[in-house]
């Protein structure tokens, strides 16, 4: 990343899911960026916490056009903070078969980061989305962070990730 620029301009900032108990969040597409980072963040206020599945989707549009979990292998690594109020330390954990489930800890605060590489996807995909099957007691906001882009101009200048 270049220290001469803003974080904007370089990397494609994209609202997948305000902060909500329960809902659809958007397909962004990658035909731009090498890499689509997911920046989850999770609220479990209340009891009884279920734990929300989360599952990693690849499409042929931003529509959700034939729609299928991602299959990277048979897992994928995803980082996280079971209790962001206590430290900001990321721990490695596997995504299996597309998907997990996020943790049942009652009243804490979470981060979950995902990032999967457009070469991830499967021939003919190049949208992608983490979708949110809502659990008790939660509220998720959902963020994505596309880069590099792939042809040279700056992030801040490339076409809509959630427009087809």
């Amino acid at each position: 990343m270049n220290p001469n620029m803003l974080l904007h301009e370089q990397v494609k900032v994209v609202m997948g899911f305000p902060p909500a108990a329960s809902g659809t969040s958007d397909y962004v597409s990658l035909k731009n960026f090498a890499k689509m980072t997911a920046v989850l963040i999770l609220d479990n206020a209340g009891t009884p916490v279920t734990g929300s599945a989360i599952t990693i989707n690849e499409a042929t549009n931003v529509s959700g056009g034939s729609a299928t979990p991602l299959l990277v292998g048979t897992s994928k690594k995803g980082y996280s903070s079971i209790d962001t109020g206590a430290g900001d330390t990321l721990a490695a954990f596997t995504i299996t078969s597309g998907t997990f489930t996020t943790s049942v800890i009652e009243n804490k605060n979470l981060l979950y980061v995902i990032e999967i590489d457009a070469a991830d996807l499967s021939d003919g995909f190049d949208c992608i989305q983490i979708a949110n099957a809502s659990g008790s007691a939660t509220v998720i906001g959902i963020i994505y962070l596309l880069w590099p882009a792939r042809f040279g101009a700056a992030a801040a200048n490339q076409p809509s990730a959630i427009i087809d």
